[in-house]
């Protein structure tokens, strides 16, 4: 317990809680194009299914998500869920009403507070650009963005880059943000070209269907992306994006594993002739080895019934 006489913590819609670690490894570890590439349905069963084995059910401790465990952005503490199995946090439905210091909650308790912070998210805003230029780019009532790839205007085109407009599933926004950056220098020396304003509005539409279908539909996901996917189709238009039969000592590790920004070195403009050894030091988690490793034995044993039905 910290100053505090007491801590409540009040959730409209629940949540998911990934600890920093999962069996001794970083979480972020995890996040690999194996597991990115599932069926998003079939990757939350999974994801939902350790999590559970590593500190119990949600709902055991009152967190009471509302959607799947890959429909939003998961609450990462280490601690979280730490302290509210030893009643250091009380966890409470949906504020109904505060009054003065009082707050109503929506099952009818109520409690005397100090104070109320709000994680209520960020309103995304751009008050330094002309309302012409910004309702080109911005919808300021849902938080929605209409740009290639998260950077680029359709209508604006190549002459102005919005680096950084993108809120990674996993990990942090750097290498997100340094891909972009990256784009917009090759194409401000010509190396690359955007596509045609139509294709880039299609190419949105498409991104903004696949996004209503997954996520729960709220402001905080406007902008949601896959760290991992989203670095490979940026980097696919430089000619950067790893390729497996190009680094075959390296395909593994770029399967089952994160990979690290220096994947995006191995080749094409700005390469790095470190870039093999630092990719090589990123480690691969015990579980994704194991997974790894079962499906090659599967993949054998199918192999070996078909030779065995021919022969």
């Amino acid at each position: 317990r910290g100053c505090c006489k007491e801590v409540l913590l009040s959730t409209r819609s629940g949540a998911w809680v990934v600890p920093n670690y999962i069996f001794g490894c970083p979480t972020d570890l995890y996040a690999c194009r194996f597991f990115l590439w599932l069926p998003w349905r079939l990757a939350t069963v999974v994801f939902e299914s350790v999590l559970k084995i590593v500190q119990g059910s949600p709902w055991r401790w009152g967190l009471n998500p509302t959607m799947h465990g890959l429909q939003t952005q998961p609450t990462v503490s280490g601690t979280l869920v730490f302290h509210i199995q030893r009643g250091n946090i009380t966890v409470k439905p949906n504020i109904q009403r505060i009054f003065q210091n009082r707050v109503a909650f929506t099952d009818g308790s109520h409690a005397d507070v100090d104070a109320v912070v709000a994680c209520t998210g960020y309103r995304i805003n751009l008050p330094f650009l002309e309302d012409k230029i910004k309702s080109k780019v911005l919808d300021e009532e849902t938080n929605a963005i209409h740009l290639f790839k998260n950077v680029f205007s359709p209508k604006i085109g190549a002459g102005l880059a919005f680096i950084g407009f993108v809120q990674p599933a996993s990990g942090g926004i750097l290498s997100m943000a340094e891909m972009q950056a990256r784009w917009f220098a090759e194409l401000c020396k010509g190396s690359v070209s955007l596509p045609s304003e139509s294709e880039m509005n299609e190419d949105i539409s498409r991104e903004q269907r696949e996004a209503e279908r997954r996520y729960h539909k709220s402001a905080r996901h406007t902008i949601q992306r896959d760290p991992i996917l989203y670095n490979d189709e940026v980097a696919a238009k430089l000619g950067t994006k790893p390729q497996f039969w190009k680094q075959p000592l390296l395909a593994w590790r770029l399967m089952f594993g994160s990979g690290g920004v220096a994947q995006y070195r191995l080749q094409g403009p700005n390469s790095w002739s470190g870039a093999s050894a630092e990719v090589g030091r990123t480690p691969v988690t015990g579980m994704m080895n194991i997974t790894g490793a079962l499906l090659v034995l599967l993949l054998a044993y199918i192999i070996f019934k078909v030779m065995c039905i021919f022969c």
